[in-house]
């Protein structure tokens, strides 16, 4: 029987040298926990770091973007452009609800939405009404972001540090761009000259008792929701690590104006603590 050489086989051998190979990929895994653990660690996926860079970088712009917080009503806010009390375009805060939530960890931005129904109990397909939006008797006191997209729909934007239930109220401050209105024509000369009123018309406002509706959501004083705890990296902790790095953060918003405070934070235990100086850490 003739042997080709190339076909000679040593199965000893062979098993040494996978013992060996295994004993190196173990030695590997296991110094890279002790002296990197890093290394092992999930990493924030490309989609969450763009996501959240995306939603602070919204904030940051919402504060100095006025002209996109009054386009909703763009031509629509002269004073004799108003709608009667009774019109049934009016927004019903009773038969409006809150049509999606979606909650992410401590961290990360969690948002909802606000849809609008009008007297008739249908949904609205515009824009116009003005909900305040406060979340109280939960770890931290927070005042969301609320984005009016022009469709019926309001998109409630908020950066939750603190894991725990929460409690939101949210009401009905105005509808049809009432909370919006440019004053009437004439009214500052109507007014009062050095404290004292001169020719001041009693009817110049017309009937606008009912402008200010101030009712609930849903006829629900509160809505209760809870955050989870941060699990994995990325998020606050990963781009906010200090005051520097949120500055560098905001710096990528592309903002023309840095000379006002941002005011974006919340309040934990009476104490007011700004989210820009990366001072805190996620639970």
């Amino acid at each position: 029987m003739v042997v080709a050489e190339g076909d000679i086989r040593c199965p000893g051998h062979l098993g040494r040298v996978s013992a060996v190979l295994v004993l190196i990929v173990i030695l590997h895994v296991f110094a890279s926990y002790w002296v990197c653990p890093s290394a092992l660690r999930p990493r924030p996926s490309r989609d969450n770091i763009r996501d959240f860079r995306m939603q602070w970088c919204r904030l940051q712009r919402w504060r100095l973007d006025w002209e996109a917080i009054l386009s909703p009503c763009a031509g629509s806010m002269r004073w004799d452009m108003r709608a009667a009390v009774r019109s049934q375009a009016r927004t019903n805060a009773h038969k409006s609800f809150v049509s999606k939530w979606e909650l992410q960890p401590a961290g990360h931005f969690s948002r909802f939405w606000i849809q609008s129904v009008d007297m008739n109990g249908r949904r609205k397909s515009s824009g116009g009404d003005t909900w305040r939006v406060y979340i109280r008797q939960g770890p931290a006191s927070l005042a969301p972001v609320v984005f009016d997209h022009d469709n019926g729909l309001y998109e409630v934007l908020v950066l939750v540090l603190e894991p725990g239930t929460y409690t939101t109220g949210i009401t009905l401050d105005y509808t049809l761009c009432n909370g919006l209105r440019d004053p009437p024509d004439k009214f500052f000369i109507n007014g009062t000259n050095q404290g004292l009123y001169v020719d001041y018309d009693n009817h110049i406002l017309g009937d606008n008792f009912d402008d200010f509706i101030n009712e609930p959501l849903g006829r629900k004083t509160a809505y209760k929701f809870t955050i989870p705890p941060q699990s994995g990296q990325g998020g606050y902790s990963a781009h906010c690590q200090d005051k520097e790095s949120c500055r560098r953060l905001t710096n990528t918003c592309g903002l023309s104006c840095r000379l006002l405070w941002d005011g974006h934070g919340r309040w934990v235990n009476n104490t007011w603590r700004p989210y820009s100086t990366g001072r805190d850490r996620i639970r």
